[in-house]
């Protein structure tokens, strides 16, 4: 695939699931019982120490503010693309001060840490494990969503209402407007349009669904011979051929 073919699937995905998302803001709100949270307690957990730099983190710390003034005319990028060459580089010896420090720091947090922990209430431990646990979370999904674009992900159908308000989008009077302020605008012309209205998105979203279930099953199955099994729906009907025992005879 070409890099302006990519490009161009890349915004497609995120103005997709741009629409869908913000599309949800007109959907029912389903309200929690207030009863069934009342007793609930926040638990304050003190900070903790913070891990050490990594080796390399400690050299782009230490030159990045020194390559600044000496390139003003280097975008931020560029400025870590050649610290980043520069640690590639440099003579193993030279390494060796950022890698002593690096132990030394850590011996000091693994120290620090476990008196840390010691001091914790039973409570205040647990909640620190669902933090940490909704940290993994979220980093492992920020993995996920950047492997489905690097893999060309196929995009998500709008709903038929996202469909109504594409085609508002292409209008003259609304070009640059903001998709919240169209939104808005067209919220309450929606809820009035008639089923009979609304069969054309309807027809466009059957449509463009079709085109998705056929798009994703291929993309599935690339991404399982590829061993990125990982990305993929996990209720996926799709099985690697590969993978099945043989049936016991």
């Amino acid at each position: 695939m070409s890099v302006q073919a990519l490009l161009s699937n890349m915004v497609l995905n995120g103005r997709g699931i741009l629409i869908n998302r913000v599309i949800t803001a007109f959907q029912p709100i389903i309200t929690l019982n207030s009863e069934a949270h009342k007793d609930a307690k926040v638990v304050e957990i003190p900070k903790g120490p913070k891990k050490p730099l990594t080796t390399y983190f400690q050299y782009l710390v230490e030159n990045r503010s020194i390559l600044q003034k000496q390139h003003p005319e280097l975008k931020q990028t560029d400025v870590v693309k050649k610290i980043a060459s520069n640690w590639r580089n440099m003579d193993i010896k030279l390494k060796e001060k950022y890698e002593e420090i690096y132990r030394k720091e850590s011996t000091a947090y693994e120290e620090e840490h476990s008196k840390y922990l010691s001091s914790l209430t039973d409570e205040q431990l647990k909640a620190l494990k669902k933090v940490n646990a909704d940290k993994r979370v979220k980093r492992n999904k920020r993995v996920v969503r950047k492997l489905w674009r690097d893999t060309s992900k196929p995009k998500r159908p709008l709903t038929n209402f996202g469909y109504f308000i594409q085609e508002k989008r292409e209008l003259p009077e609304n070009k640059g407007q903001k998709l919240a302020d169209l939104l808005n605008k067209y919220k309450e012309a929606w809820n009035k349009l008639s089923d009979d209205g609304k069969e054309k998105y309807t027809q466009m979203f059957k449509h463009d669904q079709e085109r998705y279930h056929a798009e994703i099953k291929k993309w599935e199955a690339k991404m399982i011979e590829e061993g990125k099994e990982n990305i993929i729906r996990k209720d996926t009907q799709i099985v690697n051929p590969t993978k099945i025992k043989p049936q016991q005879k």
